[in-house]
């Protein structure tokens, strides 16, 4: 059951009809969680874009930043991002066993992979109670 109503491209307007013309401009097209996002706030989408332009321009890696993803996602139980984040793991050359182990927060065999899951699980052990 989706939390958040969603729309069609076609339906977009205002703002967020011009954030998804920019995203798909630059990446040839808009993915599913960027139109429920934007779709029922476009402010909350570009933040979340802004945070994904912080993240290229920082000394994480590639490979630390889908770790730190998956990790994430997980934790969250949010099965969509694990299944996306799977998929750019893969793509970016993360092996099927480390990602298997990441995607369940456990050891992945990399030490450095490793210590990074270890430090966001940090930010996760005391957990506020979730507004649903």
């Amino acid at each position: 059951m989706p939390r958040l109503h969603t729309i069609e491209m076609s339906e977009a307007t205002g703002h967020a009809a011009g954030i998804f013309r920019g995203v798909k401009a630059a990446v040839g097209r808009v993915p599913n969680s960027y139109i429920g996002i934007g779709g029922n706030s476009p402010v909350a989408l570009e933040a979340v874009l802004n945070l994904e332009a912080s993240l290229k321009k920082s000394s994480l890696s590639a490979r630390d930043i889908e770790v730190v993803k998956l990790v994430v996602s997980h934790t969250t139980g949010c099965s969509y991002c694990l299944a996306a984040h799977t998929v750019l793991s893969k793509k970016i050359g993360i092996d099927r066993e480390a990602i298997l182990a990441l995607r369940q927060a456990k050891p992945s065999g990399d030490a450095h992979d490793d210590a990074l899951a270890k430090f966001v699980l940090q930010f996760f052990r005391v957990r506020p109670q979730a507004v649903v």
